[in-house]
């Protein structure tokens, strides 16, 4: 009976390794996004900025982050 106990301690430990060693991959992968983000965020919001068009002057909706205006309907002034 203990040795079936410490039998499956052992293979709970290994796993646990198999485990961590997983995550600390994961925890290298995400800090590296996040530096490259960091570094291309404002050249990018920028860009992203030149090229998107104004929405008053399309009929392109922009919804913001707002629980008020999830379930209506809306247009733009410049809806067909």
């Amino acid at each position: 009976m203990l040795s079936q106990i410490l039998e499956k301690l052992d293979s709970l430990e290994a796993r646990i390794s198999a485990i961590e060693g997983s995550c600390s991959g994961m925890d290298r992968h995400i800090n590296w996004v996040h530096r490259v983000y960091s570094v291309v965020q404002n050249p990018l919001n920028y860009l992203i900025g030149k090229s998107t068009p104004e929405p008053e002057k399309t009929n392109i909706l922009v919804l913001r982050n707002n629980p008020e205006t999830l379930d209506k309907e809306f247009t733009t002034p410049f809806s067909p």
